[in-house]
């Protein structure tokens, strides 16, 4: 190998690392999620729903969405917002590959590798979303769904024009199955994703082998267009039947569903392993970089003087690629002139003013009411917030109805018994669904929780 190939090979590593540490970052600071389901933007986080503009095409642009977006956001701007989009499969191309012997943080660059190989009609540039079999760290099999960059550089732009940061984007069934495997609901392995354009069938699957029997991963979809044709819709029965996703355990066919599959089956709204594998807008990766300037900065200086090390050995040669390292340090040292003092005024506004304008209100007087209308005629014996975690003891008639109501108050959530009912009096342990404490204390505080 060559000094010129070892330092091409360095390059490559320094921005393969980087790359993935922007991914991991944006993905556990993403605090919003929105969904696109029909002619609706959802945050799932308080179920709140917009209305989106349709074009005649029945297609939304970036636009629309960013609008309605900011219309939901409007009311918790002072909060940090890092979003990530679901969006409808048809705006994606679904594969299922193969990766023996591949480990979840190299998955993403080994099939983009494979691109090429894999689509070679397309001539745009895609970016893939990966949904993983949770069975091993070593991928045997995974989802990819892709999706053009410059659609993803489109909203992001919108959402941006806007203050909003699209730091993620996933298609939602895959967001939704890859959440379920996430959280081990070994009772759910087939949902089914229907909007007005497309029918999509993802799960688990049993399949034979040798060694016995394995769950994995699939998925098939079509255009309700297409199963018009009665040929059409034949050969798509006989595939369900054929795949063994013929009986799904969820049929999810609007915004509603989706809110009562995730009540019902008690999964997060936000899961930083399952954003792992979404589609990360290039302008989001870009800003994630520009913040880390400084630590890779320190990695490069690290590994250019490593570079400069072996230069230096007895050589013309080795001397020549000493000077045009320098060179190429001192050019990098210009560059990021301008980022880094970017950087420290980012910094220095949020360290001064984002502790304060940003701390969670707990609304306890809101919370009052809410918990008069529910204990009423009910009586509340003793009552402590904090940092959203509400306990509440009391007396009722029917304990029971008192934690279902709770349930159902959007305010509310997590709610269950603390301990034991006795006779007629509860004890019941809540949160707040309006305030999220520990991405506040992550943003401001990271490493001290």
């Amino acid at each position: 190998m060559t000094i010129i190939d070892m330092r091409d090979k360095l390059h490559q590593l320094l921005a393969g690392a980087g790359h993935n540490s922007a991914i991991d970052t944006l993905a556990r600071r993403i605090n919003r999620n929105l969904m696109v389901f029909g002619d609706q933007l959802c945050d799932l986080g308080t179920s709140q729903v917009v209305t989106l503009q349709r074009h005649p095409d029945g297609t939304h642009d970036a636009d629309s969405i960013a609008a309605a977006a900011a219309i939901l956001l409007e009311g918790h701007r002072g909060e940090a917002d890092c979003v990530q989009l679901l969006l409808p499969p048809s705006e994606f191309l679904a594969q299922s590959v193969q990766l023996p012997g591949v480990v979840k943080s190299d998955a993403r660059a080994a099939i983009k590798l494979q691109m090429a190989t894999r689509l070679p009609e397309q001539e745009q540039s895609l970016e893939p979303c990966l949904v993983f079999n949770p069975e091993t760290d070593q991928q045997t099999d995974t989802l990819v769904w892709w999706m053009p960059v410059t659609k993803a550089a489109e909203l992001f732009d919108a959402m941006a024009t806007r203050s909003i940061f699209l730091a993620a984007i996933m298609p939602r069934p895959a967001w939704l199955i890859g959440t379920c495997l996430a959280a081990d609901q070994s009772s759910t392995n087939v949902i089914v994703d229907c909007d007005d354009q497309m029918q999509t069938y993802i799960g688990r699957i049993t399949q034979s082998f040798a060694h016995g029997d394995s769950l994995q991963l699939d998925c098939l979809q079509t255009s309700l267009a297409d199963l018009a044709d009665a040929q059409i819709a034949d050969t798509w029965h006989a595939e369900l039947m054929q795949s063994g996703m013929s009986q799904p355990d969820a049929r999810l066919n609007s915004v509603n569903d989706y809110l009562r599959f995730l009540r019902g089956h008690n999964l997060p709204v936000l899961h930083a392993g399952v954003s792992q594998g979404a589609v990360f807008p290039e302008g989001a990766l870009a800003a994630r970089h520009q913040l880390d300037r400084g630590k890779r900065r320190t990695l490069l200086m690290r590994a250019v003087a490593a570079a400069i090390a072996i230069v230096m050995l007895p050589g013309i040669y080795q001397s020549w690629q000493l000077s045009s390292l320098s060179a190429e340090l001192e050019q990098l040292r210009v560059d990021a002139a301008e980022p880094r003092s970017n950087q420290a005024a980012v910094r220095d506004f949020e360290s001064q003013w984002g502790v304060l304008t940003e701390f969670p209100d707990q609304d306890v007087i809101a919370v009052m009411l809410a918990l008069q209308e529910v204990i009423n005629p009910g009586v509340l014996t003793a009552f402590s917030i904090n940092e959203g975690l509400i306990s509440i003891e009391g007396e009722s008639q029917d304990p029971q109805n008192v934690l279902e109501m709770l349930e159902q108050n959007p305010l509310f959530t997590e709610v269950d018994f603390a301990r034991a009912t006795n006779n007629n009096r509860y004890f019941i342990d809540l949160r707040l669904a309006t305030v999220n404490f520990p991405a506040y204390q992550e943003w401001h505080f990271p490493g001290q929780r």
